[in-house]
């Protein structure tokens, strides 16, 4: 009964114990599992804070420096939008410089396209353009354009005698007199190939065409650059020759240099050191 008694009660104490162990355990488990749910929920919410700040300063950031590359390529104005200390930032601002640089050779490789490397005027290329521009302009305003085609009389005595250098001086001199007799911003001069040069003068009739011829002609007189050779006077001449017409939309530009150009010949066989106009033949008849 002693034996019994004993082991009864030992057993009563092997099964609290038990208990007192699984309760603890399943507090400590609780405990774990709530701490391990605290845990995760803290690692979401700090994926999620990754993502929200890669999707802010990265993604996003890249969006808008696509954006410029498109817009650059495209040829469409933008605005840097990108601020910041960052290396997208920096790659956004060396873009932007390498941009403005291939900008300025741009411009710097069409105006050497567009003049000639001598004299440094407009080139024949500028000329079939500009030409063409004022054309349609001219004929939608029905305005009157004149064109003034030049060449410099007895050149190749000049350049045979006094030679290449100071021909190509010579040249240099010459346009900067053509230059300076133009005094509207929207006249135009070029080099029209050899020692022939000519003018296109918008919104000018014939009295304002010769006026211009006159003044040409008279300007070189007086810087008188001496051309010993010449059979026509001493020193460096040009001969003139001027058309004016209002476009009517299907005249070319090539026949309008050649209208100018059957007055120079003109002006070249009455002898030199002259304009001439352009008469139609309707208007000789």
């Amino acid at each position: 009964e002693d034996y019994v008694a004993q082991l009864s009660l030992l057993t009563n104490e092997t099964e609290q114990n038990i208990t007192l162990q699984v309760a603890t355990s399943v507090v400590d488990m609780k405990e774990q599992t709530q701490l391990i749910r605290l845990i995760l929920i803290g690692g979401v919410v700090f994926l999620l804070a990754i993502v929200i700040l890669f999707q802010q300063r990265i993604l996003k950031r890249i969006r808008i420096f696509n954006y410029m590359l498109r817009s650059e390529t495209q040829g469409a104005e933008y605005r840097t939008l990108l601020n910041g200390n960052d290396e997208i930032t920096d790659l956004a601002e060396a873009f932007e410089e390498f941009t403005q640089t291939i900008a300025i050779q741009k411009n710097k490789l069409e105006h050497l396209s567009m003049s000639d490397a001598l004299t440094g005027i407009a080139n024949r290329r500028a000329l079939d353009i500009r030409l063409k521009h004022d054309i349609e302009l001219s004929s939608r305003q029905k305005s009157s354009i004149a064109i003034l085609l030049m060449d410099i009389d007895c050149f190749k005595l000049y350049n045979d005698n006094y030679g290449h250098i100071a021909g190509d001086q010579c040249l240099k001199d010459i346009s900067k007199v053509i230059c300076e007799s133009l005094h509207r911003d929207s006249d135009f001069v070029a080099r029209y190939g050899g020692e022939e040069f000519i003018c296109v003068l918008p919104d000018t009739n014939s009295k304002g065409a010769q006026e211009i011829a006159t003044h040409i002609i008279e300007k070189l007189k007086h810087s008188a650059r001496p051309h010993k050779h010449s059979n026509v006077a001493n020193y460096v001449t040009m001969s003139i020759g001027i058309t004016t017409l209002i476009p009517d939309g299907v005249i070319t530009a090539e026949a309008i240099i050649s209208q100018a150009d059957t007055a120079l010949y003109v002006a070249k066989g009455s002898g030199k050191n002259a304009y001439s106009l352009y008469i139609p033949a309707k208007s000789m008849n």
